[in-house]
């Protein structure tokens, strides 16, 4: 049994030109008609965002257009010899349409998605199979039966992918102050504006206050971690080799870090050093640590490996927006001593 996509009319057409290189049953499947599908329609929204992880570094953000609902119409035409044949053929979908069955795809590739998301499209059959059957035949004319059925996709349309978003790093706002009757008069040009004055303060004074929000890493406070107990850095210390320590950070975008560093002015201190870039506060080197754990966006616990070495170092948080380092907080460093 052959299937074929194309009108039933031209399949016809080729059994009758060409009887001698086909042969029944024969399955062709056309489709009809595509239109719009209102129904589906549920806002008037012309994308959604979805983070994803371009050149293996997290935290970019892929702008997906919202896809159009389409209903497309497919017919279903069994060309058989035989009663038998085409009934056959027919049972292998009319048992499974009660009342519609739902085929799993997938977003196309080429849109960009990190991972498959599954889409869900409905297939209805109009739970009717007409049969048509020659009756003013000739010796000459191939005798066949056709079945039609016809069937609706709930399918979509997806439009051309566009391109990705670069993240936002950092946000600034500012807050003015101003009379009352100020923000119910003005407009928004004169609000917008960059000097207030208030009635009540001397002329010429500048009433705002900014608030920035960074995505960068940023260290506040440095805890040493010994005997179950946090205890707070304010001065520089010592760490005797070659047991390994135990760091609580504590600060701001923990939980968007890329790596932990770890970088001191000998070398041997660490295996090898590897340089990162960041967006704005340029390039940062040192040694990778893996064994460090974010508790939480504001707390961070890292586990300093031991070493028989001794020399200054500090811990560097990064992101692709910039890094920070617990220089800037502290300072620590390894002292060499004698073992048994």
């Amino acid at each position: 049994m052959r299937y074929v996509f194309a009108p039933k009319e031209r399949v016809m057409y080729d059994i009758v030109n060409r009887a001698q290189n086909i042969t029944l049953p024969v399955v062709a499947v056309d489709v009809t008609n595509i239109q719009r599908d209102p129904s589906r329609v549920f806002n008037k929204q012309d994308s959604f965002h979805h983070n994803t992880t371009q050149n293996n570094t997290p935290g970019s953000i892929t702008q997906y257009r919202t896809p159009v609902p389409v209903q497309i119409s497919v017919s279903l035409s069994i060309l058989a010899g035989y009663q038998l044949d085409l009934e056959q053929i027919a049972s292998n979908f009319m048992a499974y349409f009660n009342p519609y069955v739902i085929l799993a795809t997938k977003v196309p590739t080429d849109l960009g998605p990190e991972y498959d998301l599954e889409v869900r499209t409905k297939a209805t059959w109009d739970g009717s199979l007409g049969i048509q059957t020659p009756t003013n035949t000739t010796y000459a004319d191939k005798f066949r039966r056709v079945g039609e059925a016809s069937f609706v996709l709930d399918a979509w349309i997806y439009p051309e992918a566009v391109d990705d978003l670069k993240p936002i790093y950092f946000i600034d706002a500012n807050f003015h102050a101003i009379d009352s009757d100020i923000a119910t008069t003005s407009s928004y040009y004169f609000l917008s504006g960059e000097m207030f004055e208030l009635s009540s303060y001397s002329s010429g004074a500048q009433h705002r206050d900014t608030i920035s929000l960074s995505g960068t890493p940023t260290n506040t406070n440095i805890f040493f971690s010994s005997s179950g107990q946090n205890i707070a850095l304010d001065t520089s210390i010592i760490f005797q080799t070659p047991n390994e320590r135990h760091i609580l950070l504590y600060g701001h975008q923990y939980d968007f870090l890329d790596v932990v560093l770890l970088s001191s002015n000998n070398t041997s201190l660490y295996p090898a050093s590897t340089s990162y870039e960041s967006t704005y506060y340029g390039t940062v080197s040192g040694y990778p640590l893996s064994s460090y754990e974010v508790l939480n966006n504001n707390m961070l616990q890292i586990t300093i490996p031991g070493t028989n070495e001794e020399g200054m170092f500090d811990i560097i948080t990064y992101n692709q927006a910039g890094w920070s380092s617990t220089y800037e907080v502290n300072e620590f460093s390894f002292e060499r001593v004698a073992y048994e």
